[in-house]
């Protein structure tokens, strides 16, 4: 699943890239993501996962999981153009640019990273869960990490992109949907997205 469309590019914190020191914003509460965790699906032999902020060194798997979830996910309901240009579009360059303007998140499963999201200024970028992992509680752990955080920053409400693959999910979320978009791929291909948004409960 994801909630990134092609209008904008955004940019998340890595965890511990810059404190207060450097003029940015104080990190993003580990004690807080960190509390949402969850043994959904899951045998009594399996660990439960858990949501934490990403460290610098785990930027090339985060972003191996994206163009795998990517590549996995988009090809059954979207053209042949519309795969490579999501790739693009979440490049190393952009996941290192959402570092360091706001907040990227990670579900850590057995050790291994399963699912990423970013927050950027009340907008919520690029969640993405393993095809393998999907369906268990993962993708709403994150989402319930990433509008914590928005909280925390004093949204009152966040906004996303809604890819045709996670647009169930969102609905199932309380997403509301702004408008309808398309981006032409060129080839007489286009790809279809929403713009959502949904107000934050207060605490």
């Amino acid at each position: 699943m994801d909630s990134e469309g092609p209008s904008k590019g955004g940019s998340a914190r890595l965890a511990g890239d810059r404190g207060p020191q450097a003029g940015g914003r104080l990190p993003t509460s580990r004690r807080m993501v960190e509390a949402i965790s969850g043994t959904d699906a899951m045998t009594e032999n399996e660990p439960a996962y858990r949501v934490r902020p990403m460290r610098a060194d785990e930027a090339e798997a985060v972003l191996r999981l994206i163009h795998t979830t990517i590549a996995e996910s988009y090809a059954a309901v979207y053209p042949p153009r519309a795969v490579p240009f999501f790739q693009r579009f979440h490049s190393a360059e952009v996941l290192r640019d959402r570092a360091r303007a706001g907040t990227v998140l990670v579900l850590e499963e057995a050790g291994a990273i399963v699912g990423t999201g970013a927050l950027i200024d009340g907008e919520i970028l690029a969640v993405f869960v393993a095809p393998d992992r999907q369906g268990g509680g993962r993708g709403r752990a994150l989402m319930a990490a990433l509008e914590a955080q928005a909280r925390s920053d004093g949204c009152d409400a966040v906004t996303l992109s809604i890819s045709l693959p996670s647009k169930a999910f969102y609905d199932g979320l309380g997403y509301q949907v702004l408008e309808e978009r398309t981006r032409d791929l060129g080839g007489g291909e286009s790809l279809r997205f929403w713009k959502g948004r949904k107000a934050l409960a207060p605490r």
